[in-house]
């Protein structure tokens, strides 16, 4: 029976990889709370916080590499880079180096946020206007709204100048992640007034890999599944002031 107890004890016991090299993890621009940002010369946010855990609960090691969007996926392309966090499959559905993906282990919310009031019941009703968005990011079927006779959509290199753009008055609207815009505007004074005025989607999001590392697949999913199951996502995303179901 001893012995049983063991065995069992042993099958349940958490897998860890082996030492390796660390692998590397895009980060979309440096400051890109509050998935990540330089606070007292250190890197925090919702994924340093992440793989920080991962690393705990496995041999992993990783890097960090700030990227553009546009370069962070050609590099994923070429295999410079081995993690890309938070995405949705939909997002790169289009890619020519699809990726795999572990279990999802939260949600996104991209919404149209204004410095005017009214709220928008349907898309239709900003056909024509200039609507900010971050060149290279994907917003899976509400893409189609854009174009002739749609929205004109011009793009910024991330959502931090959206934002500050969005206060400049160069655009009305801009669209941006529902997690972003809330740390911004409960952390920047002048963008008190910032309002969510349509909710464009609501997707799962993982950790897409380069296929050349399918061996992490089982492992990430693992350590995912554990930070799920332990409430640790949800209070990593609720220390930077964001609350997911």
């Amino acid at each position: 029976m001893k012995a049983l107890l063991v065995l069992l004890i042993f099958a349940f016991k958490f897998v860890q990889a082996a030492p390796s090299e660390p692998y590397s993890v895009i980060l979309y621009h440096q400051a890109n709370p509050p998935y990540s940002f330089v606070k007292a010369q250190s890197q925090q946010g919702i994924f340093i916080d992440i793989f920080r855990e991962i690393s705990t609960l496995t041999n992993l090691e990783f890097e960090f590499v700030p990227l553009s969007v546009a370069r962070g996926k050609l590099y994923f392309e070429q295999g410079k880079v081995d993690i890309e966090p938070g995405i949705s499959p939909v997002w790169r559905k289009n890619e020519h180096i699809q990726g795999l993906y572990s279990i999802s282990y939260a949600t996104s919310k991209e919404i149209i946020v204004s410095n005017q009031a009214r709220k928008i019941e349907h898309i239709s009703e900003l056909y024509g206007q200039v609507i900010g968005k971050v060149r290279g990011y994907s917003y899976g079927v509400f893409d189609e709204y854009f174009g002739q006779n749609k929205l004109i959509a011009v793009d910024n290199t991330s959502e931090k100048m959206l934002i500050e753009q969005l206060f400049k008055n160069r655009f009305k609207y801009i669209l941006i992640g529902e997690a972003t815009a809330a740390y911004y505007i409960a952390n920047t004074e002048r963008y008190r007034d910032f309002k969510k005025v349509f909710e464009i989607s609501e997707d799962p999001v993982a950790m897409r890999v380069h296929p050349q590392h399918t061996h992490l697949i089982p492992i990430l999913n693992q350590a995912l599944s554990q930070l799920k199951s332990s409430g640790r996502i949800k209070s990593i995303y609720a220390r930077y002031g964001y609350l997911i179901e």
